[in-house]
């Protein structure tokens, strides 16, 4: 448990400890799991928000990992621990053991309250009863079921080794570390329903331009670092079923032409600055990434303008553009969700009310970590959430009845 007093309040998020605290203790840590060093990426933009990245030259999946935040130590500690995070994901290197089993022991183990369907396969997935499912145990933590079964796949990032049916693909979603269980399970939580979110913008923008009068000092200052580098900003608010802050946020360039032309991020947390912060601080994240090369996977602009051509690509971003700057029906920040949550365990009751009363009533977590590591990491799963994305398009029966309903 996290009280109000131990609770600290960063930019981007709600810890057990400040940055600095943690970073005091990480990067030993940080060795021991590959890491072989983080550096401050910032100085290779102009804007001046601060992001660093990691390397973990051995990693199975990704070796470049990134941390964003209004700080330095915040950016710092971030890709630090989001790098330990992927260590602890892929398979034989974390403390839960795999098995097959069969589809039925999976819904068995939430004693017949769910449908097989609301883990979201990829579309182009079947399952069958006789079918092998290499799983994990779990503990579900919102209905307190106790010890359950959740694929495999949903829990480990990569898993080259699985013998069973592929139905998911591979993916990181829910997967967060904290200085304790109970704040890294907020995060993994909140990391959930953000993706659940973002899959129901995918399908239909609901989004609004957020007004400038009324933005806290914190993002004003966001912005005008942005916009002083010869970049446009824009923020906007995604209605959602949760009923809380969910920002997209995108930083353009003034050339359509420019590999990084959009740049885009996502933020969705109770307390809205907080979600706004990290949208606009993964925008800046995600300009990075693609200047400093270390992730080839999100180098698709290129690609995309040999396919199409300059002048159809071109049209492309224009159009973009202007969906991302259309200012029909600006909202106040003032008026977007916003919850005090005192502490990390208060942010927890708060994401489990919201889903609950979106009829989402089970939590999974496998904690990848022993009790007695510093920090905790863990994998989130909640049974019915979306994570559709145009590079994995998994599809479970909430976003197939939106398709149907034109939601």
């Amino acid at each position: 448990m996290t009280t109000a007093a131990e609770t600290k309040r960063l930019s981007s998020s709600l810890r057990a400890r400040t940055a600095e605290e943690s970073l005091s203790i990480v990067p030993q840590l940080a060795r021991a799991r590959g890491v072989s060093r983080v550096v401050d990426t910032t100085w290779l933009d102009r804007i001046g928000i601060p992001v660093f990245a990691s390397i973990r030259p051995d990693a199975q999946s990704l070796c470049v990992n990134a941390g964003k935040g209004f700080t330095p130590a915040e950016a710092k500690i971030g890709a630090y621990m989001e790098a330990i995070e992927f260590s602890f994901a892929e398979e034989g290197r974390n403390a839960v053991p795999w098995r097959l089993v069969k589809p039925g022991d999976i819904l068995d183990s939430f004693q017949a309250r769910i449908a097989f369907t609301e883990f979201c396969a990829q579309l182009d997935k079947e399952v069958h009863d006789d079918d092998d499912i290499a799983v994990c145990r779990a503990d579900e933590i919102l209905s307190q079921l106790g010890e359950v079964l959740v694929p495999a796949e949903l829990v480990y990032a990569p898993f080259e080794a699985n013998p069973g049916v592929r139905l998911y693909g591979c993916s990181t979603n829910g997967l967060a570390s904290g200085n304790n269980l109970i704040e890294a399970t907020v995060h993994g939580l909140a990391e959930v329903m953000e993706r659940d979110v973002h899959a129901f913008q995918i399908i239909g923008d609901k989004s609004v331009l957020v007004g400038r009068e009324e933005l806290t000092p914190k993002l004003l200052e966001m912005f005008e670092r942005i916009e002083v580098a010869g970049l446009s900003c824009y923020l906007r608010y995604v209605p959602n079923r949760f009923g809380m802050a969910f920002f997209s946020a995108y930083v353009l360039e003034p050339d359509e032409l420019n590999p990084i032309a959009i740049a885009g991020g996502h933020g969705f947390h109770p307390v809205r600055e907080i979600a706004a912060v990290r949208a606009l601080a993964e925008a800046v994240q995600s300009r990075l990434t693609n200047i400093h090369g270390g992730r080839d996977d999100l180098m698709r602009h290129v690609k995309l303008e040999g396919d199409l051509g300059v002048e159809a690509m071109r049209a492309a971003v224009r159009e973009r553009q202007a969906q991302v700057a259309d200012a029909t029906g600006v909202v106040n920040f003032s008026s977007i969700p916003d919850v005090d949550v005192p502490s990390i365990d208060a942010a927890l009751e708060c994401l489990y009310g919201a889903l609950r009363k979106e009829g989402l009533v089970h939590v999974a977590r496998v904690v990848l970590t022993e009790p007695d590591y510093p920090f905790q990491v863990v994998r989130i799963i909640v049974p019915g959430a979306e994570s559709f994305t145009h590079g994995s398009q998994r599809v479970g029966p909430r976003l197939l009845e939106a398709f149907s309903t034109h939601e």
